[in-house]
C-alpha cells in the first residue's frame, strides 16, 4: 500500500518515518512539559493572518457604515444650507420691519403714512420717475409726498391708478418742491 501513487514505500522507509513522527511528538511535549512552547511562533502566523482577515472583513463593514453615515450627514448639510438662506432673508425682513416701526412716528403728521414697494424705476436724461404697488384704493393722491424709510424726500405722486402709482423723483429736472426751513414761517 502507498500513500502516493507511482511511488514505493518499503517497510524500512515506513519505520524510519514511524520513528521520526514518534520523535517529534516526545520531542513536543517535552518542550512543552518543561515551559517552552514550540509552535508559538507558528501559532502567532496563524493568529495574526486570521486577525488581518477580520480586521478586513470589519473595515468592509465599517466602510459601509461611514458611506451611509456620509450621505446622511450630506443631507443634513445641505439642509442646513438652506435654513441658512432662510434665516438670513428672514434677519433682513427683520431689520426692514424694524426701521418701518421706527419710522411710524412719522405716522403723527397730519396725513397718513402708507407703505409700499418699488415695482419700476425710469431714471434717465428726461425724467426720473418709478412706479409703486399702492393707488387710489389705498389712499394715494396726486401731490402725495414719497419718502423713504429715514424720511428723506425722494418725490411727489403724479399719477394715480387703482392700485399702483408713479412717483415723479426729486432728481427729476421737472421737479419743483415748496420746502420750509426749520421753524420758520419762510417758504
Amino acid at each position: 500500500m502507498s500513500l502516493l501513487p507511482g511511488i514505493r514505500v518499503t517497510k524500512r522507509t515506513r519505520r524510519s518515518l514511524g520513528g521520526f513522527l514518534t520523535f517529534v511528538i516526545v520531542l513536543v511535549l517535552f518542550l512543552q512539559g518543561v515551559g517552552l512552547e514550540p509552535f508559538h511562533a507558528l501559532q502567532r502566523s496563524f493568529s495574526s493572518f486570521g486577525t488581518g482577515v477580520g480586521n478586513m472583513f470589519s473595515n468592509i463593514r465599517g466602510y459601509n457604515d461611514i458611506a451611509s453615515e456620509n450621505k446622511k450627514l450630506t443631507l443634513k448639510v445641505m439642509s442646513l444650507g438652506q435654513e441658512t438662506v432662510e434665516l438670513l432673508k428672514l434677519r433682513e425682513e427683520n431689520r426692514e420691519l424694524r426701521a418701518m416701526l421706527q419710522f411710524r412716528d412719522l405716522e403723527a403728521l397730519d396725513t397718513p403714512v402708507v407703505f409700499a414697494d418699488v415695482l419700476t424705476r425710469s431714471i434717465g436724461a428726461q425724467r426720473a420717475q418709478i412706479s409703486i404697488n399702492i393707488g387710489r384704493r389705498d389712499g394715494v393722491v396726486v401731490g402725495a409726498a414719497v419718502i423713504v424709510e429715514d424720511g428723506v424726500l425722494i418725490g411727489l405722486v403724479e399719477t394715480v391708478k387703482e392700485s399702483v402709482s408713479v412717483v415723479r423723483l426729486i432728481s427729476d429736472h421737472r421737479s419743483r418742491i415748496a420746502a420750509k426751513i426749520g421753524f420758520s414761517d419762510t417758504i
